[in-house]
């Protein structure tokens, strides 16, 4: 059986529309993809799923990257 490794990113930036920088942009619903040079962090090599992000913060799926957590363990942690 195949798991996905869940993070719970406490990212409290807000990415700023580089075209208009007063407009901000989140980025729910969309995959972030590691840079090469990403070496020794949690985030190497990784594919993350953002479900959520917005001024309260995002939580992210890493899909490509094995876990012993089950959906369960991941509701309890997230009540």
């Amino acid at each position: 059986m195949h798991r996905l490794l869940v993070l719970v990113l406490e990212v409290k930036g807000l990415a700023r529309d580089t075209n208009n920088m007063s407009e901000i942009t989140y980025l729910k619903n969309n995959f972030l993809i590691a840079m090469p040079g990403m070496e020794g962090s949690s985030f190497s090599k990784s594919v993350t799923y953002l479900c959520q992000h917005d001024e309260e913060g995002a939580l992210g799926l890493v899909i490509n990257k094995p876990s012993t957590l089950t959906m369960g363990d991941i509701f309890k942690q997230l009540n």
